[in-house]
């Protein structure tokens, strides 16, 4: 299991300038928790493989975020003036690193035809034999087998950059990557009635939303899936008529997706169909995409930006229900996320990420107490995506709260400072007002006071009618809470768009300018608790919900009314 240390930092900025990327040792003791890969044989020399070389970009990521605060900054004269998908190529095109690969790959025989470069030339895919690409990275090979998913990958314990390659390539994604991520989402099985349970109509009343939330078509947004997770056409059009909604269906799948998985096992689709089912009916009629990415790759979130990067016209709002431990992950991977997700901020797309279900602790916590601590999730942790958390309450005709499992819930919202990412300016006011006024706060010595706090809004998390298989589901998870507050922004979206304005893009800096009147504040609950029914375990500290901001709630959820006004007609 993971286990946060005080020297995590220091760690961090070490391997973030090293040239030798290795994976988190957990994956190779069998300890991690979050998937069953297990080593079985040494990769045949001969075999074909695919890697990706993510390039400097003209050090793209050190200038991304002052150009980003330029267009998302509510303060800035040039607010809301994105770039377009060619603007993005003059500034990311690095010809110098481009031609360095190149001649890298000959000297290693990798022919022209076995490697192209992404249309904006953030990576180059390149596919060589198993042989060639250990002699290339100082990588060793082998076979992992995952019982779970009747597949198996080739991956190494590590690998290193040429020293003169070093200024060129930023990382190679498909060598050691695995996959340590959760979809945020708990199943609590067929309920015969939904009295109790989050339906759309309840959401419209909590959030002071209209009883018809129809897009205009303007306005596009998308979930992002992995884990094989898929939806059913089928199951989406019975909740569409059992709350007479507009019937309609995903505009276009990206990836794999297998709707009769849904009747055989419900957690095959679990996931997929709350996202689906809520962001379709919080934003009635707006074209949907369904991401899927396949459920093997490893990095799901690397996989993700490389396909947006390369699509010149993606959808505007992104919902992404999953994360894994920020320790487990590659420093330089994570970063290279966070300056894609700047990049698409800069072109007018805004991404949601739910907070996590574990509180303060993190999924390795759970049944074991042992593990609490302060585990901070990617990639909640990002400074460029917004970041939701979960409550509960209004479904049982009771206020908004923390969302916790030692309240009733399956989950706990998650929160926390990240370790990596600083106090982003956005919200240090804001965060630095809480640390210095909040009861109940742990020693300031078990977190980083100076990281990337999140969440930074919610939504209800608990209890959510899903209908999967055709059968009636209840589902809680700040899966839930993330693409409801993803389809509300897709409907200010379309509003905007139909006066002739920009997208909303990198809602951050926006958010934290709203006055307090837009947000209901949440100042009941804590996050100490894991995700768990019954007994779940609750560990000794944790970060409890305070007027303001806090890292429980972020800045609470809001009034959907009041929202789209200011951000439509102001």
């Amino acid at each position: 299991m993971f286990k946060v240390t005080s020297v995590l930092l220091f760690a961090l900025f070490c391997v973030a300038f090293s040239a030798t990327h290795k994976a988190h040792p957990c994956n190779f003791q069998e300890t991690c928790g979050l998937h069953d890969f297990k080593r079985v044989a040494q990769a045949d020399s001969d075999r074909i493989h695919t890697v990706k070389l993510h390039l400097r970009q003209n050090n793209f990521g050190a200038s991304c975020p002052s150009l980003l605060d330029a267009v998302s900054n509510p303060a800035s004269p040039s607010y809301g003036e994105h770039y377009s998908f060619e603007q993005i190529g003059e500034l990311t095109w690095d010809q110098e690193a481009i031609d360095a690969v190149h001649l890298f790959l000959r000297q290693h025989n990798v022919a022209k035809y076995q490697s192209k470069v992404a249309p904006n030339g953030e990576y180059i895919t390149v596919k060589a034999p198993i042989s060639t690409l250990e002699k290339m990275f100082s990588a060793e090979f082998h076979v992992f087998k995952s019982e779970s998913q009747s597949t198996q990958i080739v991956r190494s314990e590590s690998y290193t950059i040429p020293s003169h390659m070093e200024s060129y390539i930023d990382l190679v994604h498909g060598i050691h990557n695995f996959p340590l991520y959760n979809k945020h989402s708990k199943i609590a099985g067929l309920v015969k009635a939904v009295d109790g349970s989050v339906t759309p109509q309840l959401i419209w009343k909590t959030y002071n939303m209209p009883n018809s939330t129809d897009a205009t078509p303007l306005a596009d947004q998308a979930v992002f899936e992995g884990l094989g997770q898929s939806y059913s056409p089928a199951d989406l059009k019975q909740f569409q008529k059992t709350y007479k909604l507009h019937e309609q269906d995903i505009k276009k799948v990206i990836g794999p997706n297998s709707p009769n998985s849904c009747a055989s096992d419900p957690n095959d689709c679990g996931e997929a169909n709350l996202d689906v089912q809520y962001i379709m009916a919080l934003a009635q009629t707006a074209p949907t995409v369904f991401w899927s990415i396949a459920n093997e790759d490893g990095d799901i979130f690397l996989d993700f930006i490389e396909a947006v990067a390369k699509d010149s016209k993606p959808p505007q709002v992104f919902s992404i229900s999953y994360g894994g431990p920020e320790e487990g992950q590659d420093v330089a991977d994570m970063i290279r996320f966070n300056t894609e997700v700047c990049k698409m901020g800069l072109r007018g797309l805004t991404v949601f990420v739910s907070s996590g279900d574990d509180g303060v602790a993190g999924s390795q916590a759970r049944g074991n107490p042992s593990a609490c601590g302060f585990s901070p999730q990617y990639p909640a942790n990002c400074p460029y995506v917004t970041t939701v958390g979960a409550t509960m309450g209004p479904e049982s005709g009771n206020p908004e709260v923390v969302c916790q499992s030692d309240l009733g819930s399956l989950i706990t919202s998650g929160g926390g400072f990240s370790n990596l990412f600083p106090t982003p300016a956005y919200q240090k006011t804001l965060v630095t007002t809480y640390l210095k006024t909040a009861s109940n706060l742990p020693p300031t010595s078990m977190f980083n006071t100076t990281g990337r706090g999140y969440p930074d809004v919610a939504a209800l998390g608990n209890a959510y009618h899903v209908i999967i298989g055709g059968s009636n589901y209840e589902v809680s998870g700040t899966s839930a809470s993330s693409p409801v507050f993803c389809g509300m922004v897709t409907l200010v979206n379309g509003d905007r768009e139909a006066q002739g304005k920009s997208t909303l893009g990198f809602l951050n800096p926006l958010l934290y300018s709203l006055g307090p009147s837009i947000f209901n504040d949440i100042t009941s609950g804590n996050n100490k608790c894991t995700a768990g029914q019954g007994s779940p375990t609750c560990c000794p500290n944790g970060f409890y919900a305070a007027k303001g901001w806090d890292p429980v709630t972020g800045r609470g959820s809001i009034d959907f009314a009041k929202f789209a006004d200011f951000l439509v007609n102001h």
